[in-house]
């Protein structure tokens, strides 16, 4: 962070920039979640993306020219959200027949009334609203698993790097595929896998040691700690790493600055002056309201002395 020139990154680090570019493949209408599989020695195992599948195997992409493309973004709407709707119609006619809701108003518009009108805040944390079982996309944790399997590399005893924690649905596959490790980003509230497989996953704070994780032992699921991948490119970019006599390059910790910051700067003084322009503008605000204060109790009293 500070510019220090022979600074490279972490497995953990790379393994996850790699799985962020892997999720920028993606069309998927919801999010893009990016996976990596690999070995104990660090080599890559496979990769996935979050997309529907394509025939023969893999993803449709921008490069598959002799297949029409028949990814969500062509079909125009979200399956997945078609069945949640069609899931609450079924249930709302259920209750119907029960004498449980009004038979004079349609099914669709009561629904519609759960999604998107006056009732949505209750809606919005309903477990049907979570339902994630409809897509037509194969989830980036599934996609190199299946890579994987076609390429014919075990990944007993591997670990899967992912931009997001996986579904209850990945959780399994990981699991029964013997996945050692799992270490992912950004959390995925959806997710069931705390609950349905706490004795098959452990949620760790430390990376897993060489003979930690045997098999029959739960698989480790860790975030990520690390330059992010969003910085990655920023802060491992190239720096001048010798002199022209081809000496090493001094660096000094003492003098040197965060990377991007902007030079001549000085950040005390930079606050300084900002919170004296805020004084300022407080000031100034104070002010205002107080001539409109004395300026509305001079037309009380004039209109009471009249």
């Amino acid at each position: 962070m500070f510019g220090e020139p022979f600074a490279t990154p972490t497995r953990d680090e790379y393994f996850m920039f790699l799985a962020k570019a892997t999720a920028l493949r993606s069309c998927d209408l919801s999010r893009q979640v990016g996976a990596v599989i690999t070995d104990e020695r660090g080599w890559v195992l496979a990769t996935g993306c979050n997309e529907v599948p394509l025939p023969g195997g893999g993803f449709y992409d921008e490069s598959v020219a002799s297949i029409e493309d028949n990814r969500d973004k062509k079909k125009q709407y979200d399956p997945n959200y078609i069945e949640i709707q069609r899931s609450l119609i079924e249930f709302i006619g259920v209750l119907k027949k029960a004498k449980f809701v009004d038979e004079n108003e349609s099914d669709s518009n009561i629904v519609d009334r759960l999604l998107h009108g006056e009732f949505k805040e209750l809606m919005s944390n309903a477990r049907v609203r979570n339902l994630i079982e409809f897509g037509r996309v194969v989830h980036a944790e599934m996609h190199a698993l299946s890579q994987a399997a076609a390429a014919g590399r075990a990944v007993q005893g591997a670990t899967l790097y992912c931009t997001t924690f996986p579904c209850h649905g990945c959780a399994r596959h990981l699991i029964a595929a013997g996945i050692k490790e799992v270490i992912y980003i950004e959390p995925y509230p959806k997710s069931l896998t705390l609950h349905l497989y706490d004795k098959e996953i452990v949620i760790a704070h430390s990376p897993a040691g060489e003979h930690e994780v045997r098999a029959r032992q739960p698989v480790s699921f860790r975030a990520f700690h690390g330059i992010s991948p969003t910085l990655y490119q920023r802060v491992f970019a190239y720096r001048p790493r010798k002199d022209n006599m081809g000496t090493i390059a001094e660096w000094k910790p003492r003098i040197a600055i965060p990377v991007g910051a902007a030079f001549g700067v000085e950040r005390p003084q930079a606050e300084v002056a900002a919170s004296q322009a805020i004084a300022k503008i407080l000031e100034s605000i104070k002010l205002e309201s107080d001539e409109d204060k004395a300026e509305n109790e001079n037309a009380s009293a004039t209109s009471q002395g009249s």
